[in-house]
């Protein structure tokens, strides 16, 4: 449990550090994110930089960064095995208002984040109750089910992606350009954008089911993967797939058979290997 609270909580660091470097271009006077204008997409309860800012006279860009470095005290005591439960409520909810701030400009990623730190919370929770570590375990896996399931009947509806066009599209419109250059070979072998097309289908609706599959697990685990890694390789939504990838290997790790080689704080012979399977 240990190892899975440091990976979320580290995978939160690492892209918060993003927002801090791009800080200015965001939320500075000339910034791309205008907070007034932002407002308008928000509901009362949701809080976002521009509100903090405008509370305490501050400059958005100041605000952000003042976030930023509690997150960063949070992300340490988490580290250090300090107030485990108070630190992730708040890097959970440092992550929220940030991605509130810039809610337009908030995509998939960014909100499996925020589903991410609430599992880390409800694992600070209950981190020391081992006898209902495999429900919290189940709860992810679960989440995770539905979301490929439903990702995949989705795509069932329709022609696009049972012809190839759907997977022509991200190809052609939305890959890099040096994907582009390629992308006119493929008209001259159809039967590959088909295969890619129906093969997603296949791997997102399917993955509820095979997943849990003794046989079939690892296979199913690994094609997630390769699948996110694609997105990312051709699309450029490297955070969308660091995400989910780490989500995957958080919730079904342990069927890798991979043993932790140093001992973690107050953990000792962490094996994922016996992770409830």
């Amino acid at each position: 449990m240990r190892a899975r609270i440091l990976t979320i909580a580290t995978l939160a660091f690492l892209l918060i550090i993003c927002f801090f470097i791009d800080g200015d271009l965001l939320f500075g006077k000339s910034g791309i994110i205008n907070g007034e204008i932002n407002e308008g997409d928000l509901k009362v309860f949701q809080v976002s930089i521009y509100k903090i800012s405008s509370f305490f006279g501050l400059e958005q860009n100041v605000t952000l960064k003042l976030l930023i470095l509690a997150f960063a005290g949070c992300f340490f005591s988490i580290v250090m095995d300090k107030l485990l439960v108070l630190s992730s409520i708040g890097m959970w909810f440092i992550y929220w208002v940030i991605c509130n701030s810039g809610i337009g400009y908030a995509y998939g990623a960014d909100y499996f984040m925020i589903f991410f730190l609430y599992y880390n919370i409800i694992l600070c929770v209950f981190r020391n109750k081992k006898s209902i570590h495999k429900y919290l375990l189940l709860m992810l896996q679960l989440h995770l089910c539905m979301v490929y399931f439903f990702a995949g009947l989705g795509k069932i509806v329709g022609t696009d992606w049972w012809d190839g066009n759907a997977m022509w599209a991200v190809i052609n419109v939305y890959s890099f350009d040096f994907v582009k250059g390629y992308a006119e070979i493929l008209l001259n072998y159809s039967s590959i954008l088909v295969f890619l097309s129906v093969a997603t289908i296949l791997v997102e609706i399917l993955y509820p089911f095979l997943i849990f599959y003794r046989p079939t697990r690892k296979f199913t685990l690994f094609s997630v993967i390769a699948m996110h890694i694609g997105i990312a390789g051709v699309m450029g939504l490297f955070t969308f797939g660091v995400v989910m990838t780490v989500m995957n290997l958080v919730a079904f790790g342990h069927y890798l058979n991979i043993k932790v080689p140093f001992k973690l704080p107050k953990d000792v012979d962490i094996n994922l290997e016996t992770a409830p399977a």
